[in-house]
């Protein structure tokens, strides 16, 4: 087959996989002219693939990077697949205060602003790890908070991070694919932690820094882990603890994870509000925020 046909196929799958836009829809998009995506797209400015007949199109994480690294405004967020949007639009927050209304948004229940407030601050052009450690991590400290004051506190803070998970499962199909040679990192959160919206965050963050993740979720015995760990080989294992009401051998258990990640040169990374009961360990690095994460994964990778 020529290296033309070839071309047509892979770009024929690509878009079978994503949606993708041709410079004329995405121009009414964002309000750029038809011309100007045209010449970007010959240029190699923006990405795009040909269809069999011949067509530009552009990938839709191509249009969302093109969103964020030009901070250009979506005129319409329906044709980006993203209605939710112009509710952030309409009522904009001010800087320095998405902490608060997110927080505001999560105690209505408004899922669909939720949604639609986090991915205008990922196109406008925050990292994940921004969205992570900032707005998310203070409006859930606050969340908490409620428990102490209010008997509602506590299905607030369930319905809470069942549309945080929503909405960060919408940020996630946004993110470039990571290639399938890129390093690979796994984690959980131990028997007894029934948290699952940090380890989430783990995994998104990690993705998003272009490693390839698989989050085993909430409740998961460390054994599990560890056999995951021992069968995969990945680069680094994370470990949330957030819960404060742990096993009474959850230190020792950490442990002994630690030592069989140890023993085929897998570092494991502990972080969440009760990291401090794992123990004291060569093998064990203590995360105090997503960034930190992140920063120590790219450094085992490097070495790897």
């Amino acid at each position: 087959m020529s290296t033309k046909g070839m071309d047509l196929q892979r770009g024929a799958r690509m878009i079978a996989t994503e949606p993708a836009y041709s410079p004329k829809e995405l121009s009414q998009v964002i309000g750029l002219s038809e011309s100007t995506l045209k010449r970007w797209v010959d240029s190699g400015v923006v990405a795009a693939v040909k269809t069999p007949g011949g067509h530009r199109r552009i990938p839709r994480t191509e249009a969302i990077r093109l969103i964020r690294e030009s901070n250009l405004p979506v005129i319409d967020p329906s044709g980006l697949g993203m209605p939710e949007l112009s509710l952030a639009q309409e009522s904009p927050t001010t800087p320095g205060l998405e902490g608060l209304r997110l927080f505001e948004l999560l105690r209505e229940g408004d899922a669909r602003h939720v949604r639609g407030l986090l991915i205008s601050l990922y196109l406008s052009g925050r990292s994940i790890i921004e969205i992570a450690d900032g707005p998310i991590r203070e409006a859930m400290q606050r969340i908490g908070e409620l428990w102490q004051h209010s008997e509602s506190g506590i299905f607030e803070e369930h319905r809470a991070t069942q549309e945080l998970s929503a909405a960060l499962a919408a940020i996630q199909t946004l993110l470039a694919p990571v290639p399938t040679t890129a390093p690979l990192a796994i984690g959980a959160a131990p028997s007894g932690d029934p948290y699952g919206l940090p380890t989430l965050l783990a995994s998104i963050v990690l993705e998003a820094a272009g490693f390839r993740t698989q989050n085993l979720g909430s409740d998961l015995p460390l054994t599990s882990l560890a056999l995951a760990a021992e069968q995969l080989s990945p680069s680094i294992v994370w470990l949330s603890l957030t819960s404060m009401s742990p096993p009474a051998d959850a230190t020792a258990q950490i442990g002994s994870l630690a030592d069989r990640l140890a023993a085929r040169s897998i570092r494991l990374v502990v972080g969440g509000r009760n990291r401090g009961i794992a123990p004291n360990h060569p093998a064990i690095h203590h995360a105090m925020s997503m960034g930190e994460l992140v920063a120590f994964a790219r450094q085992i990778a490097v070495k790897r």
